[in-house]
C-alpha cells in the first residue's frame, strides 16, 4: 500500500513497482491514501501483465486531494477503482482498462476528469465503462467525447447517489438510450454536428445545460424527464462564443 502526503506539486508524480509474486492471485487489491495532495499520475508498475485488479484510494486529510491521473505499467489487469474518504477529490484520468468505479462509500465531493469549458474538457475515462457509482457528496464527472453507446450496457449504471451530482457529455454521435444515469442532478452537454441524446431512465434531473462549442450544430433531446427540467445556455469562455446567436426550441410531447 502507497501513502501521500503533503505533496504540493501538481507535475511531479509516483512510479510504485512491484514484483512479480505481489499480482500472482486474480484478486489482488492496491491500496493508495492521499492527505493534503496535489500531486501528478501515480503509476502503479508490476512485474507482469497479471498485474492488480483493482486499486482502492482513500481521500483524506485536512484540504482538498488532486492527481492527475492514475495509471499502470505492464500490468493489464487493472479493472476496478474504489474509492473513499472524507476529503475532496479530483482525478483526472484512469487507465482504459478500468470498467467499474466505486464511490459509494466516498463522503468527500468526487471529480473525475478535467476542464471547464467545452475547449477544455479531458475525459477521465476512454473504454467502455460499466459501472459507475458515486457516494453522498458532490458528484462531476467528465465523459467529453468518450461517452457513446458501449458505455454501461447490459444493464449498467451510473448511479452518483445523494448530493447535487453532475455529468458533462460532448456528444459526438447520437444516444438513444435508455440512459444509465441515476440521481444525477445536472448534465451538461454540447454536440458535435447533428446528434440526439435520450434520457429515457433517467433520475433525478433537474437540468439541462447546453453549451456552446463554437460551431453551429442541432441537438435533439428525447425522452425529458416529466415535469419539464430546467432548459440553460452556457457559453464556452471565449469572446466569440459567450452566447448563442439563434435558439431554436420546439417542444413535442407523447401525443404530438
Amino acid at each position: 500500500n502507497l501513502g501521500l502526503i503533503n505533496t504540493a506539486n501538481p507535475t511531479a508524480g509516483l512510479t510504485a513497482s512491484f514484483q512479480t509474486n505481489a499480482t500472482l492471485g486474480s484478486a489482488d487489491t492496491v491500496g493508495v491514501t492521499l492527505s493534503r495532495v496535489q500531486a501528478g499520475v501515480v503509476e502503479i508498475a508490476s512485474g507482469a501483465s497479471n498485474g492488480f485488479e483493482t486499486a482502492s484510494i482513500a481521500s483524506t486529510g485536512s484540504g482538498v486531494n488532486s492527481l492527475a491521473g492514475l495509471s499502470q505499467t505492464v500490468g493489464t489487469t487493472l479493472a476496478t477503482v474504489k474509492l473513499t474518504g472524507s476529503q475532496n477529490l479530483t482525478l483526472n484520468a484512469l487507465p482504459s482498462t478500468v470498467r467499474t468505479v466505486d464511490a459509494s462509500m466516498m463522503t468527500g465531493g468526487l471529480q473525475l476528469g478535467a476542464g471547464s469549458q467545452t475547449a477544455s474538457y479531458t475525459p477521465f475515462s476512454t473504454s467502455n465503462l460499466q459501472s459507475v457509482a458515486g457516494g453522498t457528496g458532490s458528484d462531476v464527472l467528465i465523459f467529453g467525447t468518450s461517452f457513446d453507446s458501449g458505455d454501461f450496457t447490459a444493464g449498467g449504471l451510473c448511479d452518483l447517489g445523494d448530493g447535487p451530482d453532475l455529468v458533462q457529455i460532448s456528444l459526438n454521435r447520437s444516444f438513444f438510450g435508455p440512459s444509465p444515469f441515476r440521481n444525477v442532478e445536472e448534465v451538461r452537454i454540447n454536440a458535435n454536428l447533428n446528434q440526439s441524446m435520450s434520457f429515457l431512465g433517467h433520475t433525478g434531473l433537474s437540468s439541462i445545460t447546453v453549451e456552446s462549442d463554437a460551431s453551429s450544430d442541432f441537438l435533439t433531446l428525447l425522452s425529458v424527464p416529466s415535469p419539464l427540467v430546467a432548459l440553460q445556455f452556457r457559453g464556452d469562455g471565449t469572446a466569440s462564443a459567450q452566447t448563442f446567436d439563434t435558439v431554436n426550441h420546439q417542444a413535442t410531447g407523447a401525443t404530438g
